[in-house]
């Protein structure tokens, strides 16, 4: 298997150990470590955590001065190898500040609008990274400014792939919901915001059921949703079921850091639907994956034994919901 993922909006994320932040009062801060980040970056790291033999790819498009270092370190510190396409602009730089009493403050950079040309040398790109033996995840957000014409590339480039998944939100994830993927991930505010609805959704309930089997059933629907529902758990929905994994108990002595949690879950999700593992498989797996990354204050690293303890603890449970036909 080689498993790939792209991020079209990669970081630098620098985590900042405080002790506390007071509005409109200075600060000392300690930084506690700098990676190359993303969604995707962060998926990719957290794969190799679990898979350490695997080939795992991060496909990124960032800036050309910061390509040496982010593939550098990325290699490192994890071994998953950079495939990127470059910018004329910098990479964006994320910062994380973790409180003693577990707040996180998230303060991020947007990168600037891409060009015309840039998108479309963006899409060439891709159809060379992309290939059709992969195990393809699309993660994170675009860059402000980026077309809808050049996102429907990107994914319909994804749906080639052995299996394509979407972790992402707004406008990419309603492109990514029409493009024929095996699944698209996101949580329960992101969902809900997909299907016009102002709120979470709650996949445990009869009248969110529908909605889900409503969008599951429109022209190159994805075969499947993965919803995270944050200390819930997550849930896994298809057509012909719901199926819904509470998340196991992490000792509070180990809790970090809640960032990357969701994006550790999607490399639970690759690492099932890579191997062809069930769909309840697969679920566990993602709710493992994201409740071990809690533990590290690294959004994309985990402690592959505390995820094997915990996914023995997980049980996942059906829920039908009404039949296609």
């Amino acid at each position: 298997m080689r498993a790939l993922t792209l991020t079209l909006h990669p970081a630098i994320d620098r985590v900042i150990a405080v002790e506390r932040l007071v509005p409109g009062a200075t600060f000392d801060g300690k930084l506690a470590l700098i990676v190359p980040s993303g969604k995707g970056v962060n998926t990719a790291r957290t794969l190799r955590c679990v898979l350490p033999a695997e080939k795992v790819s991060a496909a990124v498009w960032l800036g050309a001065a910061e390509r040496a270092w982010f593939s550098r370190e990325l290699s490192r510190i994890s071994g998953v190898r950079t495939l990127a396409c470059e910018r004329p602009c910098a990479t964006r730089i994320a910062q994380t500040f973790l409180e003693a009493d577990r707040r996180e403050t998230h303060i991020k950079e947007a990168m600037e609008a891409p060009t015309p040309k840039e998108q479309r040398e963006l899409l060439g790109w891709w159809k060379k990274a992309a290939r059709h033996a992969d195990v393809l995840a699309v993660c994170g957000s675009a860059p402000p400014g980026t077309s809808s014409a050049t996102l429907r590339g990107i994914f319909h480039g994804a749906s080639q792939a052995a299996v394509a998944i979407a972790d992402t939100n707004g406008p990419a994830l309603k492109i990514a919901a029409e493009s024929g993927l095996h699944g698209i991930k996101g949580n329960a505010a992101e969902i809900g915001e997909l299907l016009g609805v102002q709120r979470p959704l709650d996949p445990r309930q009869a009248d969110d059921q529908k909605l889900l089997a409503e969008l599951l059933q429109r022209k190159r629907a994805p075969a499947s949703i993965l919803m995270t529902l944050g200390a819930a758990g997550a849930a896994l929905i298809t057509l012909e079921k719901v199926l819904f994994a509470a998340a196991p108990t992490l000792p509070s002595e180990r809790y970090r850091s809640a960032t990357g949690c969701g994006d550790a879950a999607t490399a639970g999700w690759i690492w099932g639907l890579g191997e062809h593992a069930p769909e309840d498989v697969c679920l566990a797996r993602a709710v493992a994956c994201g409740s071990a990354k809690a533990a590290s204050a690294d959004p994309g690293s985990l402690d592959p034994r505390l995820m094997r303890t915990l996914l023995k603890r997980i049980a996942v449970q059906t829920l039908h919901l009404t039949s296609r036909h």
